[in-house]
């Protein structure tokens, strides 16, 4: 099989890919929203550091990119019913930055021992949030897919013209 004939299969593969992305980062949009009408309780801050990680990618043949993400790691206790809950994010979107400042932002809302109010999923009260809804806009994961859906659709046109063609 050569090359040409493999590169329809690859696109059909890659817009999968995509269509997968996307329905992914719209089911955190709908839980963002949905977070908006959770119940509330009181809680209270257990842990708040800045967290980092360096993130290095290999571009071409040997450039070599290196970059510094940070994020709140905020913990926090609540409880619903008598139950009690440990919940880990600030918002729907788990957001890493190289803006080490939005971080410390973050942090310095939260500190330890803070009276916090959690937002949680009444069906599930394990589910929370410290502030609900959208905050970072579109999640990459919608970007990303369409930009996967569209860059396979304009190669998969290009590899059935070079097909038909002959080339």
């Amino acid at each position: 099989m050569t090359f040409l004939r493999l590169l329809p299969f690859v696109f059909i593969l890659t817009f999968i890919a995509g269509i997968i992305l996307a329905i992914s980062g719209w089911d955190d949009v709908e839980e963002a929203q949905a977070s908006e009408s959770w119940t509330t309780t009181e809680g209270r801050v257990t842990y708040s550091q800045l967290d980092a990680k360096t993130l290095t990618r290999r571009i071409g043949s040997g450039t070599v990119h290196t970059n510094l993400l940070f994020r709140a790691d905020i913990r926090y206790e609540y409880s619903v019913a008598g139950t009690s809950y440990s919940g880990t994010d600030v918002t729907i979107e788990r957001i890493w930055t190289q803006d080490k400042a939005v971080a410390k932002s973050t942090l310095q809302r939260y500190p330890i021992g803070a009276r916090v109010t959690v937002y949680y999923d009444p069906s599930t009260p394990r589910r929370s949030v410290l502030e609900p809804g959208m905050k970072g806009g579109w999640p990459a994961q919608i970007e990303l897919g369409v930009i996967f859906c569209v860059v396979s659709l304009i190669g998969f046109a290009i590899a059935s013209y070079l097909k038909r063609s002959g080339s």
